[in-house]
């Protein structure tokens, strides 16, 4: 099992490293325009992908880790799902011809038609995924993850080079959301049972059990993708692609923090297990985390022009997208709490205070919308970026206050104290090292801030070898 958790890891590695690189080439080919365009458009079906699965996929998974699906009750959920997309796409087409959202790519009518398209045969590849991490299955997974990418990279890449538009992009997407599909057919085939007998499903208990997961789902993927719907609407689609480029740069990095939460899910959803021993490895989790976020978010200033000019190659392309570098500056400030609050947010879970995880995403949601709202039209892109680093921070101290509000006798600060102090030690380095050179600043400042830490004993073997192991003595 752990070398399939790997394998899966690998594989998320690999599509965050691919969708970044097309998404550099697609900048360095059509322009910032044209990319907050092709962003806006994402942002949408990713919206419209959250709505339409109605929470049915993390159902589904728990379902079938004790029951098997057959095939037409598989049908059964694709066209459930189908459903619930007709109708989230005609709220679109309403909300698109009364100018309330996404007027601005009514010049890409035909690109947006081919991505939210796509959404189709990702409905059926997400509920392939769903039965097969019920069955344990990564392995198969990874292969999903990796047909994905590796034919849109090969489509995209030709299609950006050869044709030089954003609809042969799109339609490079669709393709490879169509390859997805017929591979997840294929896959899931010896996980369905023959007959409907074999398995205890029943169409109605997704309205049942999957409604509250829909609504948390929801109300996620409002806080994640709102401000791109914004963007556009508020300040410009240019503006929406400086922001797309820097915020894909910090979301690269949560593959990390995804890892330290999936495992501790386990452990945190185990009832014979004491809070007290979940909050230490939660703790010890944090440390680790934010050893590594606090830097990042101190250093990111002295590098991040840099940074923007070895992305975009040509000299025209790189002053375009110069001003990205000033929405990085600032979004590398909410990397510390995304960090944490994807841990928190599991420990909510595993002790079922899914109430507590939803009041405290609704009230980030509530957070960002009146920050976006306010800031975009006085600072465009970089408000947005604002109002995203205030909004997690929200959500990580609502979370903290609600565990001292249940009475938990527990110092919830203390993960944060020594990797902030360590960070203020390191920028100096860093600092005087980019005065000699920007590229060579950030391997040595990585070298010598791990050496730093080892020395003084803040960073030691058994900070490794203690995470994740089940203290008995609680």
């Amino acid at each position: 099992m752990i070398r399939q958790t790997f394998n899966l890891m690998l594989a998320q590695v690999v599509g965050r490293f691919t969708g970044f690189l097309i998404l550099l080439l697609m900048g360095n080919v059509l322009g910032s325009t044209r990319m907050g365009a092709y962003g806006t458009m994402l942002t949408m079906l990713m919206l419209a992908t959250i709505v339409s699965t109605f929470g049915i996929d993390l159902w589904l998974t728990r379902h079938v880790a004790n029951h098997p699906v057959s095939k037409k009750e598989f049908l059964q959920i694709n066209c459930l799902k189908w459903g619930i997309t007709l109708l989230t796409f005609a709220l679109y087409a309403f909300a698109f011809q009364a100018d309330w959202l996404g007027s601005e790519l009514k010049p890409f009518t035909g690109s947006l038609v081919l991505v939210l398209g796509a959404l189709f045969f990702d409905h059926v590849a997400l509920t392939v995924q769903s039965i097969l991490e019920g069955n344990r299955d990564l392995n198969a997974i990874a292969k999903l993850i990796l047909m994905r990418w590796f034919v849109f990279a090969l489509l995209g890449v030709a299609s950006l080079i050869l044709f030089n538009s954003l609809l042969a992009l799109c339609a490079s997407f669709l393709l490879a959301s169509l390859a997805r599909c017929v591979l997840g057919l294929y896959l899931v085939r010896p996980c369905l049972a023959s007959s409907e007998s074999e398995s205890a499903f029943a169409i109605t208990d997704i309205f049942r059990f999957a409604a509250p997961m829909a609504l948390l789902n929801t109300m996620v993927g409002l806080y994640f993708h709102i401000d791109m719907l914004m963007i556009p609407k508020l300040d410009s689609l240019e503006g929406a692609g400086f922001y797309k480029v820097a915020y894909t740069m910090v979301e690269a990095l949560l593959f990390i923090s995804g890892a330290f939460a999936s495992s501790l899910f386990p452990l945190f959803s185990k009832k014979e297990v004491s809070f007290q021993t979940k909050w230490e490895q939660f703790s010890k989790g944090s440390y680790l985390l934010l050893l590594i976020a606090f830097p990042i978010s101190f250093c990111t200033p002295l590098v991040s022009t840099w940074m923007i000019e070895l992305f975009f190659l040509k000299a025209e392309r790189a002053l375009e997208f110069l001003p990205a570098a000033s929405a990085l500056n600032l979004l590398v400030w909410a990397l510390p709490a995304m960090f944490i609050n994807a841990s928190l947010v599991r420990l909510f879970l595993g002790l079922h205070w899914q109430k507590a995880a939803l009041g405290g995403v609704s009230l980030t949601v509530l957070t960002n919308i009146i920050l976006n709202l306010n800031l975009i039209p006085k600072m465009g892109f970089l408000g947005a970026a604002v109002s995203t680093v205030v909004s997690e921070w929200v959500l990580c101290l609502f979370l903290m206050v609600f565990l001292l509000y249940r009475g938990k006798k527990i110092s919830v600060w203390t993960p944060f104290i020594k990797p902030l102090l360590a960070s203020l030690l390191c920028y100096p380095m860093a600092f005087f090292i980019t005065q000699w050179s920007v590229p060579l600043s950030i391997p040595i400042t990585a070298v010598g801030y791990a050496l730093f830490l080892r020395g003084t004993r803040l960073l030691t073997a058994a900070d490794w070898k203690q995470f994740g192991v089940l203290d008995t003595r609680h």
